[in-house]
């Protein structure tokens, strides 16, 4: 979850890297100054980091527009990925 790897469920005893969860749960620590909270405003508590994962980790990219839906390429893409250049010089 963080840029820079050191938030993640790996540094919790028995914990894994892999878990965002975890990871996301770790990040409290600069959410509040990322949202410009400060005083006098509480800053954000265990539960509410908690429900905030619960619905973030639920949301999606949304699809490539230039790709089709299912997935395929089209007869011009198709050729695109199986040409190779040649270099010269």
């Amino acid at each position: 979850m963080h840029w820079r790897g050191d938030r993640s469920g790996a540094n919790d005893a028995g914990g894994s890297s892999l878990d965002e969860n975890a990871a996301f749960n770790r990040f409290i620590v600069a959410f509040d100054g990322l949202l410009g909270r400060g005083s006098p405003d509480a800053p954000f508590s265990a539960t509410d980091m908690q429900n905030f994962a619960d619905f973030i980790l639920q949301v999606t990219m949304p699809p490539n527009p230039v790709r089709a839906l299912d997935n395929t390429l089209n007869s011009d893409q198709q050729a695109a990925g199986t040409s190779s250049p040649t270099r010269t010089g």
